[in-house]
């Protein structure tokens, strides 16, 4: 195993991580951060200007970098120019990631319908109590073509008045 030539300013920055209290794991991702931005430098990066900065972040973002890992070098680089080398005015210029939002599968009126048409049994037991899960989980919005009940009214709707089905059925 070679021996890799620690410098003094990876040496400062492993101390003020070690006054604060990071672990061994989270020390190791905020050196590997730190190195690889000295590496697309050329240079020390303690002398960075925020030109090179944005620079760097548009690489990451050509390169493919996930969101998440881009956000983890973002935030070894406001550590590392905000504690370590006393340059808060850097932080201005690293932007976060958004990561992207994905969209919940969502049934339409039409597939619940044939869902709760598919419960077992004889009788509205069955169908009553999904119909009631439905609404507890899509927080009572309308599911059914005739909206979302609670599951005592449920039981009267779905029967109808007099054996009469509600109107849509």
């Amino acid at each position: 195993m070679t021996e890799e030539k620690t410098t003094a300013l990876r040496e400062r920055m492993i101390e003020d991580m070690r006054i604060r209290g990071m672990g061994d794991k989270a020390q190791q991702g905020h050196i590997r951060a730190i190195k690889d931005f000295a590496a697309f430098l050329g240079r020390s990066p303690d002398t960075a200007t925020p030109e090179e900065l944005r620079a760097y972040q548009l690489h990451m973002t050509n390169a493919g970098v996930t969101p998440s890992t881009f956000n983890v070098r973002i935030i070894a680089l406001r550590f590392f120019f905000g504690i370590t080398c006393g340059r808060e005015e850097m932080k201005r210029y690293m932007q976060f990631q958004r990561k992207p939002q994905k969209l919940p599968v969502v049934l339409s009126v039409e597939e619940v319908a044939d869902l709760l048409a598919a419960a077992p049994g004889p009788g509205l037991k069955y169908r009553a109590a999904l119909s009631w899960i439905c609404c507890a989980i899509t927080g009572g919005r309308r599911v059914r073509g005739d909206g979302c009940f609670p599951a005592h009214q449920l039981w009267r709707r779905a029967a109808g008045v007099g054996g009469v089905p509600p109107q849509g059925h």
